[in-house]
């Protein structure tokens, strides 16, 4: 009983490991997105999916992702009337370095 939850430990372990590393690595658009941004400062969404050539989704969802590591900081959603601005913080820098 005690080496299958040892066991069962181990799995779980390594499937974080795995999960963290995921979370960690920028996809191609992700590393795009932060290229453009670390060029220009700042953009809007909207203008950042017409540049990459990606949906508005798929740019918020990346912002999104890249927020939650700190690469990037994004306005506060004020409604529909307000676009969001995107822009690259140091960590964002040093993760392109």
């Amino acid at each position: 009983m005690k080496r299958l939850a040892l066991t069962a430990l181990g799995a779980l372990g390594l499937y974080a490991a795995v999960a963290k590393l995921r979370r960690t690595k920028a996809s191609p658009d992700a590393k795009r997105l932060l290229e453009h941004l670390a060029m220009h400062t700042s953009a809007s969404l909207p203008d950042l999916s017409s540049r990459l050539k990606l949906t508005a989704e798929d740019t918020l969802r990346l912002l999104t992702e890249l927020e939650a590591r700190g690469a990037v900081q994004l306005s506060g959603d004020q409604g529909s009337g307000h676009v969001r601005i995107a822009a690259i913080t140091k960590a964002g820098r040093e993760q392109l370095a």
